[in-house]
């Protein structure tokens, strides 16, 4: 089944799905506010972790993920863990600030008005 989709895609279709398949960077990332009114074209609302990574964060001290699970990546043989943490390191970032469990939307809010 999995066969016959791939011969239905463009050739541009089957290098985004074999990217997607291969790449850990592109399956950790952050849906971004409107993401679910999101339309065809150029930005898709997900922040991936490629995406992350590529940034210039230097001289940023602390980048704070105020959501559920955003410490959740992807593990990789021989690699270690690729996710939001990692990709922000990377860009630049000098501490992060992530969880690696559901976290409740009033005490997060909190948390950050008191850091």
């Amino acid at each position: 089944m999995k066969d016959l989709l791939l011969e239905q895609l463009s050739n541009e279709g089957k290098a985004k799905v074999i990217a997607q398949a291969t790449n850990p960077l592109l399956r950790s990332g952050l849906a971004l506010a409107g993401f679910n009114l999101r339309s065809s074209g150029g930005d898709d609302g997900v922040l991936t972790a490629l995406e992350v990574a590529g940034l210039n964060l230097a001289g940023t001290k602390l980048v704070v993920l105020s959501a559920c699970e955003t410490g959740i990546g992807d593990v990789a043989t021989g690699e270690g863990v690729y996710d939001s943490r990692w990709s922000l390191a990377i860009a630049g970032a000098e501490s992060q600030l992530i969880t690696l469990w559901l976290v409740d939307d009033f005490a997060t809010e909190n948390l950050i008005r008191h850091l």
